[in-house]
């Protein structure tokens, strides 16, 4: 079983389509009959909510989009809120205006560019004010892929400008977001690549050196100021790859930011490289806080580690329909699948190609039971930290985890969409729209579903315990025992 799957209601996707004009119901059109065809969770929905809520729902958008006559945004809202019928994690929908810019919209682009709002600065001026800020704020040099902007308070705003942006159409000193405080809390407009404008509902600082504007992540790289405990938890929840810490004698601790494919190999050589230790040491303090998920592969070699007895894990069902299995053809070109794998994917193609219409399981049985030789001696203590930015196959990793009796779940209740899983996607006839949706459906439906529901932890972190304070209070119980 196989899960690539990544939680993104508002994802930012690269389309290399070139858009075509389309109206808001053409994309609404293609949108519903996408869903209607192609989802795995299409037809769960509707029989638990029923074919008239349903109906209705479609009549109530039709008249809305109807009324919707220019302008990206509204359209792409009131199709994000259709598709929330469904379900709310493993769907998304992104649209063409963080793309690259088509060749249709370049002189419009360079139209706007010339005549974009500028915060004129001196850098040598600019770099003595920064150093004279004994407080942390927005303001400072920041960096967000492939941007590195100065923040500026003028007046009652932060304005963040331009000051390198290699491969974008942005140019020295241009205006990219401004910051306003609403009510004692932060809110922004910020600017895409292509000179649209984003509503920004929370721009909010993470600690002192970090600070994030919604789903746009920002770090501070020049004037820093000292780590505070929110920044060591920052860089330890923002590291691309896996972590691994000796935090004492009794206690290690191993970050796993997400179980994709591509961190499989890594994931692996972090765990072999550090083995001895690990089975060397009473506890062991597992973090996937905020791992979307990802490929069941890639948490194989974390199964022996907190093994106690075999481990049974329920299958997952495919719809299969001729746009849903070009997934199986599309992992034969993925260069980090094994040969094994592609193997799997031939067969899975051909087996799904002859049951067109219908859901498909691939294994040879409904449950699938994992046996391990060893039960090692240590870790004696496994404490996995999660939250609501789990989802999918961490989820699914979750659920084998808590077989071992060696293992508890610390933290917050996890985000829940697993039951309706394997992520492809589709892009729109005129190329302005990707979608996100889903090819299975657990076998666990409907006796025992995640979706909605999340995964509780064993021990509830509440909110007077910091979440920067995660990892040493746990470590204390750890080690008090």
């Amino acid at each position: 079983m196989k899960k690539i799957a990544w939680i993104c209601l508002l994802m930012v996707i690269a389309l290399i389509s070139k858009a075509q004009d389309c109206t808001c119901m053409d994309s609404f059109l293609w949108l519903k009959e996408t869903m209607e065809k192609n989802d795995a969770g299409f037809a769960y929905v509707l029989k638990q909510k029923g074919e008239a809520a349903y109906t209705a729902h479609n009549r109530e958008f039709e008249t809305k989009i109807k009324a919707v006559s220019s302008g990206h945004q509204p359209c792409t809202d009131l199709l994000r809120y259709w598709l929330q019928f469904f379900r709310e994690g493993h769907i998304w929908l992104a649209p063409k205006f963080f793309d690259e810019p088509s060749e249709k919209s370049k002189e419009e682009i360079s139209r706007r560019s010339k005549n974009w709002p500028r915060h004129a600065y001196s850098e040598k001026e600019f770099n003595t004010y920064l150093s004279t800020l004994k407080t942390p704020s927005f303001e400072g040099i920041w960096e967000i892929e492939p941007y590195l902007l100065g923040v500026k308070k003028v007046k009652n705003e932060y304005l963040g400008f331009v000051i390198k942006a290699e491969g974008t159409p942005w140019v020295n000193s241009q205006i990219k977001f401004i910051i306003r405080e609403n009510n004692g809390n932060h809110t922004a407009t910020y600017f895409t690549r292509e000179f649209d404008s984003v509503s920004i509902n929370s721009a909010k600082m993470k600690g002192n050196n970090f600070m994030d504007l919604d789903y746009f992540p920002f770090k501070r790289v020049a004037h820093l100021y000292p780590d505070s405990p929110t920044d060591v938890d920052t860089k330890l929840l923002n590291a691309e790859k896996p972590q691994f810490l000796k935090l004492s004698d009794q206690t290690v601790l191993l970050r796993i930011p997400t179980f994709d494919h591509t961190q499989k190999q890594v994931i692996d050589s972090v765990i072999l490289a550090n083995k001895k230790l690990i089975h060397a040491t009473p506890n062991l303090i597992l973090d996937i806080r905020y791992n979307g998920g990802g490929s069941d592969f890639s948490y194989n070699e974390l199964l022996p580690i907190m093994y106690t007895n075999p481990i049974r894990s329920v299958g997952v069902e495919y719809w299969s329909t001729p746009a849903n299995n070009k997934r199986m053809l599309d992992f034969l070109d993925y260069p980090e699948f094994s040969e094994e794998e592609k193997e799997w994917a031939r067969k899975s193609y051909k087996t799904l190609s002859e049951n067109l219409g219908k859901f498909v399981n691939l294994d040879t049985s409904v449950v699938s039971i994992t046996s391990f030789d060893t039960v090692y001696a240590y870790p004696a203590q496994i404490a996995i930290l999660v939250n609501e930015g789990n989802a999918s196959t961490s989820e699914e990793f979750l659920l084998a985890a808590k077989q071992s009796t060696k293992v508890k779940l610390y933290g917050n209740t996890t985000f829940g969409a697993l039951d309706i899983s394997n992520m492809y996607e589709a892009v729109s006839p005129c190329g302005n729209y990707t979608l996100g949706y889903c090819l299975s459906r657990s076998m666990r439906i409907p006796d025992f579903t995640v979706d909605g529901k999340g995964i509780q932890p064993d021990i509830y972190l509440d909110k007077s315990v910091p979440k920067t304070d995660w990892i040493t209070f746990v470590q204390k119980q750890l080690e008090a025992r």
